[in-house]
């Protein structure tokens, strides 16, 4: 198996969620081989660019056991067969991925899902201009698409978006209609069980 890595790099003009200035990477130059050698600080957000979302960003528990932080994910689990699902007929709408989605990209590319699959969301959202409004109208999981994913096999996913879920507008803008909180971050709260 090929390894391929997908992280961006790391600088202070990178993207940042919802383009928040204050979530931006620091680095500090400490000292400088004037001073013995060249060494700095880099400071940043576990939400910062290329980044797990491990089970206790969730919430304490998964499935009545105590959420494992970033720190305790074993290595290996990261270490996947991938697949790259192109969504980019999605892009710029901020509508939910549907299970029936995310099945048509499974099938233009004839896969199906095995157990240990690290799936990929394309969207192309990573490709927009960090101060146009359409990167944040990203498409996005519901509970439902993300179960599928899991159900199918799945045991991590990640997305070009700046989120997984829908956009926050969108979920608000449902909240609002509906009145159900549980339409908010509903695709990471499904993961806790």
């Amino acid at each position: 198996m090929d390894l391929i890595d997908i992280s961006m790099v790391i600088s202070t003009e990178m993207s940042t969620y919802k383009g928040i200035t204050a979530r931006k990477p620091i680095i500090e130059v400490t000292s400088t081989i004037e001073h013995g050698s060249n060494e700095s600080r880099l400071s940043f957000l576990s939400h910062t660019g290329t980044h797990v979302d491990a089970p206790w960003h969730y919430g304490s528990k998964t499935k009545n056991e105590k959420a494992l932080t970033v720190d305790q994910i074993p290595l290996e689990e990261l270490y996947l067969d991938g697949v790259v699902l192109d969504l980019t007929a999605l892009k710029g709408t901020g509508v939910a991925i549907t299970r029936e989605h995310l099945e048509e990209a499974l099938l233009r590319i004839d896969y199906k899902l095995k157990k240990g699959d690290a799936v990929l969301l394309r969207t192309d959202h990573d490709l927009m201009p960090l101060t146009s409004p359409m990167r944040y109208n990203y498409p996005g999981l519901t509970a439902d698409s993300a179960t599928f994913l899991a159900e199918s096999g799945a045991l991590v996913g990640g997305t070009d978006a700046m989120g997984f879920d829908r956009p926050f507008h969108v979920m608000i803008a449902d909240y609002q209609q509906r009145g159900d909180k549980s339409r908010i971050w509903d695709a990471h709260y499904a993961m806790r069980n």
